[in-house]
C-alpha cells in the first residue's frame, strides 16, 4: 500500500496471442481508482484503493487491429473485457494485501470491502443507498473474510458505516447514505407531520 501523495505509476508490455507487444501500457493509481491507458485504451477503475500494481495482460484473438502508426495492437475494442477483468484482479490484489494472516475482525472487513458493498447498493454510485442495502451488499464478503456466522446489523449501520465515512471524507464526499426513518416530526401548527428519515428530511427542507 502507499502514502497518500506518493507515486503509484507502473507500466508493462501485454501479451499479444503469447507474445509480447513492443508497445506497452501505463496503470496509474490513486484514492479514486485505477487508470489504464495505452494501445487505443483509457479508462478510470472506481474499485482499486491505492496501491503500486504490476499487471500482466493477455489477450488471444483470432484479428487484431492495429494503431495507426501499424507498430501498436489497438485493444479498445476489448476494452469491456479487459476494464472487468483488472478492476477483478486488482481489486482482490488489494484485499489479499490488507487482509491479515489471521481471520480478520469485522470493523476491518467491513472497512476493505464497504467501497464496493456501496457502488454495488448505490447502482455504482447512480441512486440513494441506504444504510441496510449497502450492509447486506457487504455482509457476504464480511462474513467470508471473519470466518463468522452473523454480525449485527446495527453495529454495521450505527457505527461501522458512520465511522468509515468519517474517517475517508475524501473518498466518501459524493457518496448519497440514506437511512430510513426513525420516529416523525409534527408541525405545531399544521399538525403535519414529517417521517425522520433522511429522504423525507430532505424533501420537507426543500
Amino acid at each position: 500500500m502507499m502514502e497518500k501523495g506518493e507515486d503509484s505509476y507502473t507500466w508493462f508490455h501485454p501479451l499479444i496471442n503469447r507474445s509480447p507487444a513492443v508497445a506497452r501500457l501505463t496503470v496509474y493509481a490513486n484514492s479514486t481508482g485505477l487508470r489504464l491507458t495505452g494501445c487505443g485504451l483509457d479508462f478510470k477503475l472506481s474499485g482499486p484503493k491505492r496501491a503500486v500494481y504490476y499487471v500482466e495482460l493477455s489477450v488471444i484473438a483470432p484479428f487484431l487491429r492495429l494503431t495507426g502508426d501499424g507498430k501498436a495492437p489497438y485493444l479498445a475494442d476489448f476494452s469491456e473485457a479487459i476494464g472487468e477483468a483488472v478492476k477483478g484482479a486488482a481489486g482482490e490484489a488489494y484485499r489479499n494485501l490488507i487482509r491479515p494472516k489471521t481471520a480478520m475482525s469485522v470493523t476491518d472487513a467491513a472497512w476493505a470491502v464497504m467501497e464496493d458493498a456501496y457502488r454495488k447498493a448505490s447502482d455504482d454510485g447512480t441512486l440513494p443507498a441506504k444504510a441496510r442495502q449497502i450492509m447486506y451488499a457487504a455482509r457476504g464478503r464480511i462474513l467470508e473474510l471473519t470466518g463468522l456466522k452473523k454480525f449485527s446489523d446495527k453495529f454495521f449501520t450505527q457505527q461501522l458505516l458512520p465511522d468509515y465515512l468519517q474517517g475517508n471524507a475524501e473518498e466518501t464526499v459524493d457518496w448519497d447514505v440514506v437511512y430510513d426513518a426513525r420516529g416523525h416530526l409534527i408541525e405545531p401548527h399544521t399538525e403535519k407531520q414529517v417521517a425522520l428519515g433522511t429522504i423525507a428530511v430532505r424533501q420537507y427542507i426543500g
